[in-house]
């Protein structure tokens, strides 16, 4: 984590003010993947996911997830 800090110059003087950089996480397609079929809670929901993992080019299958109980 990088600690910068900002000035501003307004009528009553200037103002320090810290300013915070975080880093910014790049998912790959398998956590994409994971993702998208961790969060579904109904076999439709599911199904759409698995066609959406599909169109990613990636086997559902092969994805570590949790399928919905309906499923």
């Amino acid at each position: 984590m990088n600690q910068d800090i900002n000035t501003k110059v307004g009528k009553r003087g200037s103002i320090v003010i810290p300013v915070v950089t975080l880093p910014v996480e790049i998912y790959t397609k398998e956590q994409k993947a994971e993702f998208l079929l961790n969060n579904t809670v109904t076999v439709l929901e599911y199904d759409e996911a698995a066609k959406e993992v599909r169109a990613m080019g990636l086997d559902p299958e092969a994805i570590s997830h949790k399928k919905p109980d309906e499923a």
